[in-house]
């Protein structure tokens, strides 16, 4: 199914009202009607019996169309997960569990645990690419996230340092900014002949300058854009929408949890002009995902 506009809220509780239509709109997504049987070989159809699975018509092999994504082994109802997926791609920063507890009628655990398969689900839905090439302009800059949880009663500052074109966004938690940490990152993410601008930061002065082209940006001096036309906006921009996520939206998070929240802002920042795109996006596909 793909969506013209985005659908209220009721419109699209009316679409996925049950969760047999959820399953069969991931069955149709993930395998499609005419999908080969894996024990007979023969394609389709397929049936939906009461256990929710799909079997062959032929030899009854079974097959579960959540088997691999997020979404296999949760006992709380798809539908609430359909839910959970769309508030979450309609808007802007994510929805926290207490709000997505009120919309779902769930007990606050259980909305946050529907969330936190939906933020997996988001975050699977583009893998990431290199970034660059001759004469493309690249930001790299690192910053300091605070309100990390790392147990019941402790909290730590977590480096996070981000590469971005200024369509997509690629963000990486790190142990430190020293060169032998970041570099390699730049190496391994930018392409050759790339346009690399950052702050001033030492280690970035020890870029190769036989692959890339280097410019700074004086933040000290008050620059936003140096004289030479270097530019870290875009970059700063992202980590502006990843704090106001973590610290106003979520409240502080778990370090378990942080690479999904980074890539889940990662998509977010991709889609920021396309909110219909993210919503197709999210329901146009299903990855299998790693347990």
């Amino acid at each position: 199914m793909v969506f013209d506009s985005i659908p209220s809220f009721e419109e699209f509780s009316a679409t996925f009202s049950s969760d047999e239509e959820c399953v069969r709109h991931m069955f149709k997504v993930r395998f499609g009607k005419n999908y080969p049987c894996p024990k007979c070989t023969k394609a389709g159809p397929w049936y939906l019996n009461t256990r929710r699975y799909f079997g062959c018509s032929r030899c009854g092999t079974q097959l579960n169309a959540k088997s691999g994504t997020v979404f296999n082994h949760s006992k709380s109802s798809i539908v609430d997960h359909f839910m959970a997926i769309y508030l979450s791609c309609i808007s802007t920063y994510g929805v926290p569990a207490d709000v997505m507890s009120t919309f779902l009628g769930l007990p606050k655990p259980t909305a946050w645990m529907i969330s936190n398969r939906v933020r997996r689900h988001i975050a699977g839905l583009r893998q990431p690419q290199r970034l660059g090439g001759e004469g493309q302009i690249i930001e790299v800059d690192e910053t300091l996230l605070r309100q990390v949880r790392s147990g019941p009663d402790a909290e730590r500052h977590v480096t996070i340092f981000g590469i971005t074109d200024g369509h997509e966004y690629l963000s990486f938690i790190v142990p430190n900014r020293k060169p032998a940490t970041l570099l390699p990152i730049i190496d391994k993410w930018v392409r050759p002949g790339s346009e690399i601008h950052s702050d001033g930061f030492g280690t970035y002065r020890l870029l190769n300058l036989n692959k890339y082209t280097h410019k700074t940006v004086n933040h000290k001096a008050g620059f936003t854009i140096s004289p030479d036309g270097a530019s870290t906006v875009r970059i700063d921009q992202f980590w502006g929408r990843l704090k106001r996520t973590i610290y106003r939206v979520c409240h502080g998070v778990h370090y378990a949890h942080l690479e999904s929240y980074l890539k889940e802002c990662e998509q977010r920042a991709f889609w920021k002009k396309d909110r219909l795109g993210f919503l197709n996006s999210a329901f146009s596909q299903f990855p299998v995902v790693q347990t």
